[in-house]
């Protein structure tokens, strides 16, 4: 991969060096065409398609947890085994990346002063070690904010990284939204 920002394949990984077991999908959501295949439309109708998909959300569908047909899985960064480099591959996709890197966490935080205000954005995390990610927070999106707020207050800002969502979660984060407005 010389160019991971120029749209081109999808590409599947298959043989990741110490992941014997894995196997990493890239560039799944890097065009129109992949969007749109996605949504099950026209790449030309793409816009129309999430524009009508806006004016009339559908109430999400609550599933027990019990019948859900995948199950979570959490992993704590306070159990003593909880290692980063050990539990998804991250590769170190160019020769100028700063480290490894999860690509598309979707990071979700709430607003320290208002936890009914939530923010989830979409992020490349680079791996630092056996229980830290860093992220870049541009400045002006909500989730900044709320890492400002947190830090005057002097208080950490609780984050979740949710990886593997449905496609349709993540191509609904790549629209913009008022403050106020719920995210998922």
């Amino acid at each position: 991969m010389k160019r991971p920002t120029r749209i081109g394949p999808a590409m599947m990984f298959n043989n990741i060096k110490g992941y014997p077991h894995s196997r990493i999908l890239v560039g799944m959501h890097a065009s129109r065409q992949r969007a749109a295949l996605l949504l099950g439309c026209e790449a030309s109708q793409l816009a129309l398609e999430v524009g009508k998909a806006v004016k009339k959300p559908v109430a999400p569908v609550v599933v027990p947890a019990s019948s859900a047909p995948c199950q979570e899985q959490i992993f704590l960064a306070d159990d003593p085994d909880f290692d980063l480099r050990t539990l998804l591959p991250a590769p170190t996709n160019t020769p100028i990346d700063a480290g490894p890197f999860f690509c598309l966490g979707l990071a979700l935080a709430s607003d320290p002063d208002d936890a009914s205000l939530t923010d989830v954005t979409i992020h490349r995390l680079c791996v630092q070690g056996r229980d830290e990610l860093s992220m870049f927070l541009a400045a002006g999106r909500h989730i900044e904010v709320f890492r400002q707020k947190a830090e005057a207050a002097g208080k950490p800002l609780p984050i979740t990284i949710n990886m593997g969502l449905d496609p349709a979660i993540y191509i609904g984060r790549l629209l913009r939204s008022p403050y106020h407005a719920v995210r998922l």
